[in-house]
């Protein structure tokens, strides 16, 4: 063992000196600091545990006191020099992976102290490693979603290799050229994350999000809406086909710059929250195929700029929301289908001139319908059927020019004759209008198909299941 006297402070050296070990860096530790160095000065340096993120309930401030030998004073002879004491170095406790157990990256990477502050000797603490804070968030989204069993995992972190990521480009992670310490965009659809949703902290530590991509994946829990309202630039948030149950949170609210919503194919129950109304910039709500119900609040007919609205497959009660029709005249693709929908369909329903899809089936929408919704002229499919409509088909659908289907099928009190209006409809290719008191109905057939020229095509006209125009049975 090399020994070396401590450096004399004064002119003189005391009496009684302490000495201490002069210590070697490991191939490890030399690692380490080359690796912390790669990342480069120019980020704010963040230290981060391996337990904090794996969320133990390890403090972050904790600092684990370190094996140290006892000492024994020096005992002073009367004849000869005082007898050295050897200061030795503090036992280093690295935990190594049971036998059989891989060692993941993040335990590689943190094989040098317990703690992230220097030592006496200069040297990282164990457990502890220095990240840029977005490389933190990252890590904490990493792990905590099995990043390991992802589809594609490109520039992430793996369990057999940790690759600086400052110039290293990342699946679904996208940071502007000219701001590289911020992210800006998160698309990990369909890419097999699996984890508690409320408990990825990642996320919503990263304040510069304008984008939020996480469809078609294994998350589940509920939607944390104390954090989410943290990400205030966000502009997109597509959560859909996951296994996230409870309520809506009202805090989406607060997301004023929101332009897309997508929460379809999901567990979610209870109402939606007022609070929708208040975002403006809102163009495209897809709640559709969950377990939400109560009224359709009239606070979404705050939200003017939205063109599609999609509640279908849902349970919603009372009527088809008047505000709404009245206020949303953007609107191009209306989906309210089967739900427990009442009531009449208000003539409001004339304010949406640009509406293409309209589709109420499979609810309980009675009385007449509205001649006002032949104004729609831009109405491509429009199905009302599986209702308690009653009464005669309006003669202002003829105005619908750009109409490709019609189903009216399933309302045993619509009656009277088909107007001939009807067969003005140059663009129409299919019109069910099976379980109805319609009559004469296959000489509105014969009509639209004599009608039509040899580059027109022939339309498709569904009577008590059959299709007249084919002659075969239809689904």
């Amino acid at each position: 063992m090399n020994i070396r006297p401590l450096a004399a402070s004064g002119k003189s050296q005391p009496p009684s000196s302490t000495l201490r070990t002069e210590k070697k860096l490991d191939s490890s530790q030399v690692e380490t600091a080359k690796a912390r160095a790669s990342w480069g000065k120019s980020f704010e340096n963040k230290s981060v545990s391996f337990n904090e993120i794996r969320g133990n309930g390890t403090s972050s401030n904790s600092r684990a006191t370190p094996n140290r030998q006892p000492t024994t004073p020096s005992v002073p002879t009367p004849k000869g020099p005082p007898t050295p004491i050897v200061k030795e170095s503090p036992a280093r406790t690295t935990q190594s992976p049971q036998k059989g157990q891989q060692k993941t990256f993040v335990q590689d990477a943190l094989d040098v102290n317990n703690e992230g502050e220097e030592d006496d000797d200069g040297q990282l603490g164990e457990g502890r490693l220095r990240l840029p804070p977005w490389q933190v968030d990252l890590l904490d989204i990493y792990i905590k979603t099995n990043g390991d069993n992802w589809k594609e995992q490109s520039g992430w972190p793996t369990s057999s290799s940790l690759k600086p990521t400052n110039n290293v480009e990342i699946f679904g992670v996208t940071r502007p050229y000219n701001r590289p310490n911020e992210v800006v965009s998160i698309d990990l659809s369909w890419n097999n994350l699996n984890g508690d949703f409320n408990n990825i902290e990642g996320f919503w530590n990263i304040q510069t999000l304008e984008v939020l991509h996480l469809g078609a994946n294994r998350l589940t829990g509920l939607i944390p809406g104390y954090e989410l309202r943290r990400l205030v630039l966000l502009k997109d948030l597509h959560l859909y086909r996951n296994g996230l149950n409870g309520n809506i949170p009202a805090e989406i609210g607060q997301l004023k710059l929101l332009s897309s919503l997508w929460l379809f194919e999901n567990h979610l129950s209870g109402k939606l929250p007022d609070s929708l109304g208040g975002l403006t910039s809102l163009t495209d709500l897809r709640c559709n195929s969950n377990r939400l119900s109560g009224p359709i609040p009239s606070a979404l007919a705050q939200c003017v700029n939205l063109k599609t609205l999609n509640l279908q497959k849902n349970n919603f009660t009372g009527n088809v929301n008047e505000d709404v029709l009245m206020n949303c005249i953007r609107l191009r693709d209306l989906r309210l289908w089967s739900n427990k929908l009442t009531g009449a369909l208000t003539p409001e329903i004339e304010s949406l001139r640009f509406l293409e899809v309209l589709l109420l089936h499979q609810n309980q929408i009675s009385w007449v319908i509205p001649p006002s919704l032949g104004k729609c002229e831009h109405l491509v499919k429009l199905d009302l059927s599986k209702n308690k409509l009653r009464g005669e088909l309006p003669k202002t659908f003829g105005s619908l020019q750009k109409l490709e289907s019609l189903n009216v099928s399933n309302n045993p009190r619509i009656n009277g004759k088909i107007p001939r209006e009807f067969q003005q409809l140059r663009s129409l290719a299919f019109i069910d209008v099976s379980c109805t008191a319609l009559t004469e109905l296959e000489e509105f057939a014969n009509a639209m198909r004599g009608g039509k020229t040899a580059s027109q095509k022939t339309v498709e006209v569904v009577i008590e299941g059959f299709s007249v125009a084919d002659a075969s049975m239809t689904e």
